[in-house]
């Protein structure tokens, strides 16, 4: 492999090297591709009366990925965020600020927890490589559980100078196999804002309060509602008369909500940000530090000298540094820290909210005599003590980085030819300390015990141990390089690229991506451009001789402006069409399995206790496992108009997805082992994404107003499923984000017990009802079809930006349409958890006698339910939502007196996140509807200081 390597490399630089020579005669551009990409986008803003690029529109000089590009010669398909966009949000990372900003980003946001809240964001369909300073970054995952320890979007916003999305195959090429999930990329700040040096100060602070949270029922409402299950059940009633009298009158139980008495109604946010940059002839710096402080939702113990609430800070440190040697030879010293930590009670967040999903209003007291904790022998666990009587985890997480870039201008020995190395280390590391224990909980009374207390809950020691939670270390390094110039009406481009990233996470072996990729760019006459790329690049994690791969890309854009019948059309500044198509992949080896490994299983006894070691084979093994591929189109166009205070992006892209692991349908199961992924999946995702704005200014009043909207449509082209008996089973055809189950027809009732119904049950008048598909009289797996997602998603979003004089305001909406989502499990069903779950106020519209001609859910029963509480479209539900996303106020002081103090301004804001939401599912949030940690409404106010 490294033989062939080295030969790829050695012809394509050869090649390339004779195809520059040839062209050595003419003038240099490199000096004006090489201005600052920022700079030169506050220039095209700042002829609108702008100090910001509004959200959406491109700028002059467009970051792509390993360099930029002239926005007028621009074949890849982009979407482009100015860093000034992302600090009105008080978020606690990043990828939160992004929603509704950029066209073609899909996001669903599925918890609130401090530090664990990121959202899940797609482009096309995937998710995305994430790319910072040109170095591809990776996230910190916990392999117990698979949750994300570090995520590499925790930067401060202050930090980003800009966000761009690469989303179709040629903007993705030159990663080869790292390629075919879109990319978005971050590129952070290299200098201070203006001339010399410049320093400023933030402080800000606000209050989080949980939104969407279910409404449990009363002591009262579930034990009625309890009793009616056991009766439909066949069981006596559980509760008195009198006992329901009582908790509906006893000051204990009938205002109890283990909500209330476990959770504050707010929590504390807050951050201070101190940057300094430079922008001086030879010396660029940028310096920041960062503090957040993220407090949690649960109550504590007065009385415990620890504290046990969710506590979570943050301190980020970056310095950029660039220094130009001399006039050909520039380096870069990219240096980041990040330090948090994070304290939870000694149960676990999420295993706090489960307990509230799980204990009803009237399980039993909160406390015994004042002080002892109160349980029972259905329900041991205490949500309060779970929360503040089982000590702490605490975790320490560190991670830095560490980048180092020379770029060695050739002009002295070829005009235009350049060339660059980087070297980058990342090391990321976290430790926790487990102070955990146990807590005594009493049940009174028992009446089996003469009216003593029952203890049903032990106290235990607390434990002081320590663990790894996670290790993950990456080594990346580069060579490049290329060659700009123009003669004549011609213009060109070109790089040639080596790239090593080696990456280990915990105790495994490393993992080593190696790539040598090209790209050439050829314009003539400010009309026509060209443009290919194209990647070899290998992953010594699959079989030898299916460790690499060559993908290649080709595009091409046509300046319809410039041409005659067109640029003397009033009104019209740009328009661009475009087109592109390639092959991109994805490297999903798995740890080494093509090579047969066994695992440490259960013992075999011998005689009286005499016992061997066992170990046990992990499954066929996969040797021809390989890249997943996808050929990307795409075309666009790019359109601005009234003398560029108007601008329009459109593109359709149809992205064909092939050699998909998955195992196959077909298998049998005699075979006794686990069966391996196979590349035999195919999948197509196809759709528009929109972006249009308008920024103008009139007086001292400047404006802009943008919006995008992004489609994702899927068919699964092939996968090998077993045969089924009738069309509406298959698969194959169907959106690959479908929700399949039972299609509910209503309830049964007097006139329709006679109809189908699933094997050994027998229904009764409220029973939920389903259609027999295949008309066969039962219901069974030949009855379950697509029940939801079977329209492309639709992400969209809108961004208003106002300034006038000192004053400022923006306003960010964002939405999702065409969405649906399956409720099921402890926050949905009632009183399910084999009979002693929680239930909540929109359970009551079940049947029942009293409500027979309104209910619109089945009735309630006791334990396993093998009818009415299955996977139906009676519980899909509407998860589209529109969200007033963001708003910020501010204002900024100036004049004479703070010249005088050398203040450049100061600027004092409120802004807030998550403010209101509109929606068809009133149940829960529709982005976070499990219930383990709500989303957060924030409320933030702030000052900052310009030195």
């Amino acid at each position: 492999m490294r033989k062939l390597l080295h030969v790829k490399f050695n012809t394509t630089l050869i090649s390339c090297t004779v195809l520059l020579s040839a062209l050595i005669s003419g003038s240099s551009y490199a000096s004006a591709m090489q201005q600052d990409s920022i700079r030169a986008a506050a220039n095209d803003s700042s002829k609108l009366g702008l100090s910001v690029i509004p959200a959406g529109r491109l700028p002059e000089v467009v970051p792509t990925l390993f360099g930029q590009q002239v926005r007028n010669r621009l074949v890849q398909s982009v979407s482009y965020l100015d860093g000034k966009k992302l600090e009105s949000a008080p978020v606690g990372i990043v990828s939160n600020a992004l929603p509704g900003q950029l066209a073609g980003l899909g996001s669903i946001q599925s918890t609130g927890a401090p530090r664990f809240d990121s959202p899940n964001l797609t482009i096309r369909g995937r998710n995305p490589l994430i790319v910072v300073d040109g170095v591809p970054r990776y996230n910190l995952i916990n392999a117990d559980n698979n949750q994300n320890l570090f995520d590499v979007l925790s930067i401060n916003p202050e930090q980003i100078e800009s966000v761009t999305l690469l989303k179709d195959a040629l903007s993705t090429a030159m990663l080869g196999n790292r390629g075919m999930d879109g990319v978005l990329m971050i590129t952070t700040r290299k200098q201070g804002e203006g001339k010399n040096s410049s320093m400023s100060f933030k402080a800000q602070a606000g209050l989080q309060t949980p939104i969407g949270m279910r409404k449990a029922l009363s002591a009262f409402d579930y034990a009625t509602l309890y009793n009616e299950a056991a009766v439909n059940s066949g069981f006596a009633p559980a509760y008195t008369q009198a006992e329901l009298n009582a908790y509906r009158t006893d000051p204990v139980f009938s205002g109890l909500d283990w909500r209330n008495e476990v959770l504050k109604k707010n929590a504390p946010m807050q951050r201070y940000t101190f940057t300094a940059g430079g922008n001086y002839t030879n010396v660029k710096y940028f310096v920041s530090l960062d503090y957040q402080s993220q407090g949690g939702l649960f109550k504590e113990d007065p009385n415990t000298s620890y504290g046990t609430n969710v506590d979570y800070k943050r301190y980020i440190f970056r310095s950029n540094l660039q220094l130009n040697i001399d006039k050909y030879l520039t380096a870069t010293l990219n240096l980041t820290g990040n330090i948090q930590d994070y304290i939870e009670p000694g149960a676990g967040y999420a295993t706090v909210f489960n307990s509230l999903l799980t204990t009803p209003n009237n399980s039993s007291r909160i406390f015994l005599n004042g002080d002892s904790l109160a349980a029972s022998r259905q329900y041991v666990n205490n949500p309060y003590g779970l929360a503040v009587s089982t000590g702490y985890l605490k975790n320490n997480l560190q991670a830095g980085a560490v980048d180092v870039n020379l770029r060695r201008s050739m002009d002295d020995v070829v005009k235009g030819m350049w060339m660059k190395a980087l070297l980058s280390y990342s090391p990321y590391y976290e430790q926790r300390v487990d102070r955990s224990k146990g807590y005594n909980a009493y049940y009174y009374p028992d009446p089996t015990s003469n009216g003593t207390v029952t203890r049903v809950r032990a106290i235990s020691d607390q434990l002081n141990t320590s663990s790894v939670m996670g290790r993950f270390q990456q080594t990346y390094a580069e060579l490049s390089t290329g060659y700009d110039r123009e003669w004549s009406k011609n213009a060109l481009t070109a790089v040639v690229l080596a790239n090593l990233d080696n990456n280990q996470s915990d105790n495994q072996l490393n993992q080593v991506y190696k790539g040598i990729s090209t790209r050439l760019a050829y314009s003539y006459d400010q009309r026509y451009n060209l443009e290919a790329a194209a990647a070899y690049t290998s992953n010594n994690w699959y079989a030898p001789g299916h460790q690499g791969a060559f993908y290649p890309s080709v595009g091409a854009s046509w300046n319809l402006h410039n041409e005659n019948f067109l640029k003397d059309v009033a009104g019209i500044n740009e328009f661009r069409l475009r087109l592109s198509y390639g092959q991109v992949g994805n490297a999903d080896p798995g740890y080494y399995l093509f090579r047969e490994r066994y695992v440490a299983s259960t013992a075999y006894y011998f005689g009286n206790g005499n016992s061997s070691s066992a170990s046990t084979s992990i499954g066929a093994v996969s040797v021809d496992r390989r890249d997943e591929k996808a050929n990307k189109l795409d075309i666009g166009a790019d359109l601005a108009f009234s003398k560029n205070r108007g601008w329009l992006n459109v593109d359709y892209y149809d992205n064909r997805e092939s050699n998909l692991l998955q195992t196959r349908g077909s298998n049998s199961g005699i075979f006794g082992q686990a069966y391996p992924g196979e590349n035999i999946g195919k999948v197509r995702y196809y759709g528009i994404e929109l972006n249009t704005g308008w920024a103008n200014h009139v007086g001292k009043l400047s404006y802009s107003v943008s919006g995008n909207l992004s489609t994702v449509g899927s068919e699964i082209l092939f996968i090998d499923e077993p045969s089924v008996a009738y069309p509406h089973m298959a698969l194959t055809g169907s959106p690959a984000n479908q929700i399949r189950g039972y299609v509910y027809e209503g309830l049964f009732n007097s006139g329709n017990l006679s109809a189908a119904t699933i094997p050994g049950f027998t229904p009764v008048v409220g029973d939920a009802r389903y259609k027999d598909l295949n008309n066969d009289g039962i219901i069974n797996q030949n009855d379950q079809t697509v029940i939801g997602n079977d329209r492309p998603l639709l992400f969209y979003g809108a961004n208003l930006g106002l300034k006038y004089s000192g004053f400022d305001m923006n306003v960010l909406v964002q939405g999702v349409a065409h969405r649906d989502i399956l409720t099921a499990g402890n926050y949905e069903f009632p009183i399910s958890n084999n009979g002693f779950g929680q239930a909540y106020e929109y359970n009551l519209n079940r049947y029942n006698a009293q409500n027979a001609s309104t209910a619109t859910l089945p009735r309630v029963t006791l334990g396993t339910d093998i009818n009415n509480y299955i996977a139906s479209s009676l519980f899909v539900r509407n998860g589209s939502f529109l969200r007033l996303k963001n708003v910020e106020l501010g204002y900024s002081f100036g004049g004479k007196a703070l010249a005088s103090a050398k203040i450049k301004g100061i600027r004092v804001f409120v802004n807030g996140e998550n403010l209101l939401t509109a929606s068809e599912y009133k149940e829960s949030d529709p982005e976070d509807y499990t219930g383990l940690y709500p989303l957060q409404r924030v409320i933030n106010g702030g000052l900052s200081i310009k030195l």
